[in-house]
């Protein structure tokens, strides 16, 4: 066991109670360009935590009504098979979309990158 394993089983463990839309995602991949190769999408199952990043951030959906308007960041095991522009999709309510941003790192033994609200 290393700090770094301490870290993420900590964290991981308690990201449950704070997550948006629970751990179950369905994760679709979309590949080839459609020139060079044809366009193709997978989907397959993930375990993750996505949460918001900053709580009190807001922006104006309509004049004078503030709404949540915060990066969010997932969270998964290092073993999990995620990557950029893939789309997790909640299991239990499939209009709780994300598409994963940027790349993902690996700090504190963990996956963790931003994802954004597909609206």
């Amino acid at each position: 066991m290393t700090i770094y394993s301490d870290i993420a089983s900590a964290i991981l463990g308690v990201l449950p109670d704070f997550t948006i839309g629970g751990s179950g995602w369905t994760d679709t991949r979309t590949t080839g360009d459609g020139v060079t190769s044809a366009v193709s999408t997978a989907n397959h199952s993930v375990t993750a935590y996505i949460i918001r990043d900053k709580v009190d951030k807001f922006a104006q959906a309509l004049a004078g009504t503030p709404t949540p308007d915060a990066p969010f960041l997932v969270f998964a095991q290092l073993s999990t098979n995620i990557q950029v522009n893939d789309l997790l999709t909640n299991t239990t309510d499939s209009a709780i979309k994300f598409r994963v941003k940027g790349p993902l790192s690996t700090d504190l033994g963990m996956m963790i990158g931003e994802v954004e609200l597909q609206r």
